[in-house]
């Protein structure tokens, strides 16, 4: 069975989809609000696992 993975996203194109500063974004993922996935020296973002985790703070129901 063939599984393809989400298309991880960058900084400045998770800041550019949320509407917030990249500098934002950052403080975001060091104060473990935001999870992401380190390539390497790259930082990417889950769209799946961020938009989860932005529901989980705004009190939604996923």
């Amino acid at each position: 069975m063939s599984r393809t993975l989400p298309r991880l996203l960058t900084r400045a194109e998770l800041a550019k989809r949320t509407g917030v500063s990249e500098r934002t974004v950052d403080r975001l993922r060091l104060a473990g609000k935001l999870p992401c996935v380190r390539v390497g020296r790259a930082v990417r973002f889950d769209p799946v696992e961020v938009d989860a985790a932005l529901k989980d703070q705004r009190g939604e129901v996923a």
